[in-house]
C-alpha cells in the first residue's frame, strides 16, 4: 500500500511518528526496511529527521533473515532481450503454459545498454517486459521501488508483491547447465593471502551488445594469418621469482616518455617473469633513475587492497583496489588503481588471451590509452591499470548528457580517441573492439582507450589481420570486410571509430536500434548507414560517413581524423589538449 502523491508506505509514517512498536511489526512481516518516497527519503532517513534515534537506530541497523532464494534459479549472465523472451517462451511451452496466460515466469541477465545494472525480463499475459536493475552506492532497486540489499533479496520481496511491476514473480526459468569445469591444478598458486570472495564476487555488469559467434561468419580464402607466438605465456607459470618496487610516481601521472629518453640493458633470457612479459622478452628498459620505465612488474596480489567492483563481464571483473608498495618502498603512499580480475572457472580457458592482452599493453604508453602497470598471478590472475575514475564514455554520456557540448567535449574527446588510435596503427595494433563502452573519462578533458582484449598485432609485412578463432564479436561496430571475412585492419578500426562517433552525438543510443546484429548487416548491405544524430552537425556526421565507406580504401586514416577534429578554427584549444605530449608518445 502505497501513498501515491508522496510514495510513502506504512514504514515511513511509522518512523516518521516514531512508533517503534510498528515498526518492528512490519519488519516481521517481511516488508522492506528501506522503502523510498518521491523525494527519495527512506524511513531511516525521516526518522533521523524527526528525532526519533531509536527508531533510526533499528532501521539504520536492522538485519534482515537471509533470503530463500539463489542467484542459480533465474539468473542467466550474458543474454540479450531478444534471447531472454525467446527463453521465457521456451520455457512456457516446453512446461504447456502456453494455453493459459503466462504470468510471473521470469530471468535476471546482464543489462544490455546500462553499467552497473541488471535486467528483470518477464512475461504478464503472455506480455514480456523488461525492467532494469540499478545499483546505487551497495543498494539495488527497479524504478522508484525500495533499496535492496541484493538480486536474491530483490526477487524475493517482488516475488511477494508486485509493488509496481504488472504482476508478483511466481515461476524461475533456470539457466542452461553448463560444462564441467576445466581440471584447476595446472595453475600456479602462491602463498599470499587471496583478496576476499564476497569482494570479488560483487557483480556490476559490463555493458554487452548484440553479438556474433565467429563460425556464424564466413570465412573464404584470403592473404594468410598472421602467425603467433605463444611460447612466452609458458615461461609465466615456471620459475617465477618477483616483487614489486615502484612508487607512486612511476605511473600516476600521464606524462609520456619516449625510448629514446631511456637506456636499454640485455638481461639473461628467462630469469624472471618481468622479462617474459617485456615487449621482446628477453630486453626491459631502465631510466636514469633505475625504475623499470615501462613498468613491466609483476604485483602480488597482498600489495593489493581491493574494493567496490566497476564492472564485470561474463569472463572476469573490473575492480577499484589500492596498491600498497612493498617493503623496500614503504615510504611511498598506497595508489588507486583498477584490478582486472579473469575469474577463477575460466582461468585455464582463457588464460591465454588474458596474458596476450597484459603483453600488448604493456608495450603502449600514450596520454590517451589506459595504462597498464602491473600483472598479478593472484588467484585470481589479474591485470593492474591506471584508475580511470569516472567509468565508460558510454555511460558517462547517459548519465550526465548535459556534461557533453557537441561543440566541445564531444569534439574534444573525438580527436583524443583518433590520436591514440593513430598510435595504435603506428604500433601496427589493430583494436577490434572500438567503441564507446570501452572509452573510459577520466576527466571532461581526457578519455583513454581500453580493453584491449580482442587487440591484435599486425607483421611487418602484412596490413590487416584475419580471425582464425571462435569467440563472440560486437557485429554491430565492424565493418563488412570484417564480418563478411573476418579480416581486421587499420581501416575496419576506423569504421568502428564511426560507429562510436555516432555513439557519442546521440548521447549513449545503441546502434541500429534494438535490431539483432545479423538485421544490421543487411542494412549495411543494402546501402544504408545509421541516420544523423538529433544534434550532431552536419560535417560530423559527414565524418562518419566518410568513416563507413564500403570499400575500406576509401575510408580516412587516423592521422586524417586527427586532423579533422584538430583544425577547428573554433576550437584550437581542442588540438592544445588533444594532442598534448602526443609526440612523445608516437
Amino acid at each position: 500500500m502505497r501513498h501515491a502523491p508522496t510514495g510513502k508506505v506504512p514504514l515511513h509514517d511509522a518512523a516518521q511518528r516514531g512508533h517503534i512498536e510498528c515498526i518492528e511489526v512490519l519488519l516481521k512481516l517481511k516488508a522492506p526496511s528501506h522503502p523510498r518516497t518521491l523525494a527519495k527519503d527512506t524511513p531511516a532517513d525521516l526518522a533521523k529527521h524527526y528525532g526519533h534515534t531509536e527508531c533510526y537506530q533499528l532501521l539504520k541497523n536492522y538485519t534482515p533473515k537471509p533470503p530463500q532464494t539463489s542467484k542459480s534459479l533465474w539468473y542467466h549472465g550474458t543474454l540479450n532481450r531478444d534471447e531472454a523472451v525467446r527463453t521465457l517462451e521456451e520455457y512456457c511451452r516446453q512446461r504447456g503454459l502456453r494455453d493459459r496466460p503466462a504470468d510471473g515466469v521470469f530471468l535476471v541477465r546482464y543489462s544490455e545498454r546500462h553499467t552497473g545494472a541488471y535486467v528483470l525480463t518477464m512475461l504478464s499475459e503472455n506480455t514480456p517486459y523488461n525492467f532494469i536493475i540499478r545499483k546505487e552506492n551497495n543498494w539495488l532497486f527497479i524504478d522508484d521501488g525500495p533499496y535492496l540489499e541484493s538480486l536474491e533479496r530483490l526477487i524475493e520481496h517482488y516475488s511477494t508483491v508486485p509493488d509496481g511491476l504488472p504482476t508478483r514473480l511466481t515461476t524461475a526459468v533456470p539457466p542452461k547447465p553448463k560444462p564441467p569445469l576445466p581440471e584447476f591444478s595446472t595453475m600456479p598458486r602462491t602463498k599470499k593471502p587471496s583478496p576476499s570472495r564476497a569482494a570479488m564476487n560483487q557483480t556490476l555488469s559490463l555493458v554487452k551488445h548484440d553479438i556474433l559467434n565467429d563460425d556464424q561468419i564466413s570465412n573464404p580464402n584470403s592473404p594468410p594469418t598472421v602467425p603467433s607466438n605463444n611460447n612466452a605465456f609458458d615461461l609465466l607459470t615456471r620459475n617465477l621469482s618477483f616483487s614489486s618496487d615502484f612508487n607512486n610516481d612511476s605511473f600516476n601521472n600521464n606524462d609520456e616518455s619516449t625510448q629514446d629518453d631511456n637506456e636499454t640493458y640485455k638481461v639473461p633470457a628467462n630469469t624472471g617473469a618481468v622479462a617474459s612479459l617485456a615487449e621482446n622478452y628477453n630486453e626491459i628498459s631502465i631510466n636514469s633513475d633505475g625504475q623499470l620505465s615501462t613498468l613491466q612488474e609483476f604485483i602480488p596480489m597482498s600489495s593489493l587492497t581491493l574494493g567496490a567492483v566497476l564492472g564485470e563481464g561474463e569472463f572476469g571483473s573490473v575492480v577499484r583496489a589500492t596498491h600498497s608498495p612493498g617493503a623496500d618502498a614503504s615510504a611511498a603512499p598506497p595508489v588507486p588503481v583498477a584490478v582486472k580480475t579473469l575469474h577463477v572457472q575460466h582461468t585455464d580457458t582463457n588464460r591465454r588471451e588474458f596474458l596476450a592482452e597484459a603483453k600488448l599493453m604493456m608495450s603502449l604508453r600514450h596520454t590517451c590509452i589506459v595504462r597498464l602497470i602491473g600483472v598479478s598471478l593472484g588467484p585470481p590472475l589479474a591485470m593492474v591499470q591506471e584508475l580511470v575514475p569516472l567509468g565508460s564514455l558510454l555511460e558517462y554520456l547517459i548519465r550526465h548528457p548535459e556534461k557533453a557540448s557537441p561543440g566541445y567535449e564531444l569534439r574534444l574527446w573525438a580527436c583524443q580517441i583518433a590520436a591514440g588510435m593513430r598510435y595504435l596503427e603506428r604500433r601496427r595494433f589493430v583494436h577490434r573492439d572500438l567503441a564507446a563502452r570501452n572509452i573510459l573519462v577520466a576527466s571532461r578533458q581526457q578519455v583513454k582507450i581500453s580493453d584491449f582484449g580482442l587487440s591484435r598485432a599486425l607483421s611487418a609485412d602484412s596490413c590487416y589481420y584475419k580471425a582464425s578463432h571462435g569467440g563472440k564479436w560486437p557485429i554491430k561496430w565492424y565493418a563488412p570486410e570484417s564480418y563478411n571475412y573476418g579480416t581486421f585492419s587499420h581501416a575496419s578500426d576506423v569504421w568502428s571509430y564511426g560507429v562510436t562517433l555516432w555513439e557519442m552525438f546521440s548521447y549513449g543510443k545503441q546502434p541500429y536500434g534494438d535490431v539483432r546484429g545479423i538485421e544490421a548487416i543487411q542494412i549495411v548491405e543494402n546501402g544504408q548507414r545509421l541516420e544523423r544524430p538529433e544534434n550532431c552537425p552536419d560535417e560530423i556526421y559527414q565524418v562518419m560517413l566518410d568513416c563507413w565507406a564500403y570499400n575500406p580504401d576509401a575510408r580516412p586514416t587516423f592521422s586524417n581524423l586527427v586532423d579533422v577534429f584538430s583544425r577547428h578554427p573554433d576550437y584550437v584549444n581542442i588540438s592544445q589538449l588533444a594532442l598534448e605530449n602526443d609526440e612523445l608518445s608516437s
